[in-house]
């Protein structure tokens, strides 16, 4: 999608309920999303990740953090 100031946004949504197989898979995909995003070098173009559902408040296995602050940190820690 184009602006009229030629910005581009690309985005992926993600709607996850509960935890399992292919619920991970779909965890898995925004990770990747995020660090393929990092390597933009383009400053007309914006990435978006959308989580939504119960999935992404639960723990990330050992981290001790909900998946959602997992991914922040992920996208945050990717700009430092």
């Amino acid at each position: 999608m184009k602006s009229k100031k030629n910005i581009e946004f690309y985005a992926t949504h993600k709607y996850t309920k509960v935890s399992g197989g292919h619920q991970d898979n779909q965890y898995k995909d925004i990770q990747e999303f995020i660090k393929e995003s990092v390597t933009n070098t383009y400053t007309d173009k914006y990435f978006i990740a959308i989580c939504d559902g119960d999935f992404y408040n639960t723990k990330n296995g050992q981290i001790g953090i909900s998946k959602l602050e997992n991914l922040q940190r992920l996208a945050i820690n990717s700009f430092s």
